[in-house]
């Protein structure tokens, strides 16, 4: 990504020079050119995210928005009544040529990353979805236990370890606690935690909040029946339980509801967002929608 990124930091100048044609009448071409720019932005992290990627997956959009950027440029030379038409020939070659190659790459199966992951590690990739907000993979080890891996960062898994500390994070406050009766997850994984709440009758309210929709696809917890007992095809019959599909902090922030347990999974800290989460405003705002005699219990990375 370095040559790719260094080009796109040397765009916007490139544009700029191409904008202004008068330097008595800067500020309005540069003007135009931010304006543009930003609405491009704005449509662009748009379409990647809800549009093209569900639609063709990671590695064909970025051959599609590769061969845009080549079309784009090209485009530029031929606009420019200074460039010579040697170097319009050369361009237009070179560029038609990389373009039947993302052509033809488009037509085919590409290589995707799950099979890339599939070479390199010594796992068996069991699924592998690309969502809007992240990549979701779950794999089969050589004994048998299955692992939940977010952006390649593992959340979850079906081995003894693993299951017990998803389930404990339920178990604990709901044992500990007088009378609980509304309780909130913070995350859904594998669903280990949510489920063991649902074993407690006198639990009321059961909440889930998970940002991520891959997640939640049932295509994926299907494949985790070992922790969570498939729960995503019982939704509709646990009138108690409900996830709530949004960013924990922002859930927190602006609900009413009080929790007798907020139970959270600090998974691995090196996870791009677990560092923006977790930090102390974070457990401050699990302290204030607590009730009185309520508790917070965390899973925490203990590392030297």
């Amino acid at each position: 990504m370095g040559l790719p990124t260094l080009i796109m930091g040397m765009a916007f100048p490139a544009a700029a020079k191409l904008c202004v044609a008068d330097l008595d009448h800067v500020g309005g071409g540069v003007g135009r050119l931010y304006a543009f720019n930003t609405l491009g932005s704005i449509l662009g992290s748009l379409a990647a995210g809800f549009l093209l990627i569900p639609a063709l997956g990671l590695s064909r959009t970025i051959l599609l928005l590769s061969a845009l950027s080549i079309a784009s440029s090209l485009a530029i030379f031929f606009a420019d009544p200074q460039c010579r038409a040697a170097t319009r020939t050369t361009m237009a070659a070179l560029a038609a040529g990389t373009l039947l190659v993302f052509t033809l790459q488009l037509g085919l199966k590409p290589l995707t990353f799950s099979e890339y992951l599939a070479n390199d590690l010594p796992y068996e990739v069991l699924a592998y979805v690309e969502g809007p907000l992240d990549t979701v993979t779950v794999t089969l080890d050589v004994a048998g236990n299955r692992k939940i891996s977010v952006d390649n960062i593992p959340v979850a898994a079906t081995d003894r370890v693993m299951l017990t500390d998803q389930k404990s994070l339920a178990h604990l406050p709901a044992l500990i606690l007088p009378k609980p009766a509304s309780v909130l997850t913070v995350g859904f994984g594998s669903g280990g935690a949510s489920y063991s709440y649902t074993l407690y009758d006198e639990l009321s309210t059961i909440h889930c909040v998970e940002i991520s929709p891959t997640v939640l696809q049932p295509d994926i917890q299907r494949l985790l029946t070992a922790s969570n007992h498939g729960l995503v095809d019982r939704f509709d019959q646990l009138p108690q339980y409900h996830v709530i599909r949004d960013d924990a902090r922002s859930m927190l922030r602006f609900t009413h509801q009080r929790y007798d347990s907020i139970a959270v999974d600090c998974t691995d800290l090196r996870y791009k967002s677990n560092a923006n989460l977790y930090d102390l405003e974070f457990f401050r705002l699990c302290r204030e929608r607590l009730t009185d005699d309520g508790m917070v219990v965390v899973w925490m990375p203990w590392a030297t």
